[in-house]
C-alpha cells in the first residue's frame, strides 16, 4: 500500500477587528427630598380653651319639637250637571242614510250627494 503524505498545514491567522471596550454608562439618579412625617398636633375641642384648661360647657337644653296638627281636609261638593246633547235632525238623517247604504256618503265637500237627495225624497214620502 502506498502511503500518502499529508502536506503540512500552516496555521491560519484570522484578521479581526478589535472590539472597543464598552464605555461606562453614567446613570443619573435624582434624589428626592424626603419630607418629614407630620407631627400630630392636638386639635382643640370646643370645650377646651386655648390655655389647655378644660372648661365644661353647660349643655344647651333641647327645645321640645312642636308637632303640627294636620288640617282637616275640606271636601268640596261639586255638582255635575250634564248638558243634554242637542240632536240635529239633519245630521240624524245623514247618519240613517249612511247606515242603510254602507260605503256611500250623504255629504261630500259640504254638499249633499245625489244619492242622498233621491233617498231623502223616498224617505219623506213614506
Amino acid at each position: 500500500m502506498k502511503s500518502k503524505l499529508k502536506p503540512e498545514l500552516k496555521p491560519l491567522e484570522l484578521k479581526t477587528k478589535s472590539q472597543p471596550e464598552p464605555k461606562p454608562v453614567e446613570v443619573k439618579v435624582k434624589l428626592r427630598s424626603v419630607s418629614k412625617p407630620p407631627i400630630a398636633k392636638p386639635k382643640l375641642k370646643p370645650g377646651l380653651k386655648h390655655s389647655g384648661l378644660k372648661a365644661k360647657l353647660k349643655p344647651i337644653p333641647k327645645l321640645p319639637e312642636v308637632k303640627k296638627k294636620p288640617k282637616p281636609t275640606k271636601i268640596k261638593e261639586v255638582k255635575v250637571v250634564a248638558k243634554p246633547i242637542k240632536r240635529d235632525p239633519k245630521i240624524e238623517l245623514y247618519n240613517k242614510y249612511e247606515k242603510k247604504n254602507p260605503g256611500k256618503r250623504a255629504v261630500y265637500r259640504g254638499k249633499e250627494t245625489k244619492g242622498f237627495l233621491e233617498w231623502k225624497e223616498k224617505y219623506e214620502k213614506s
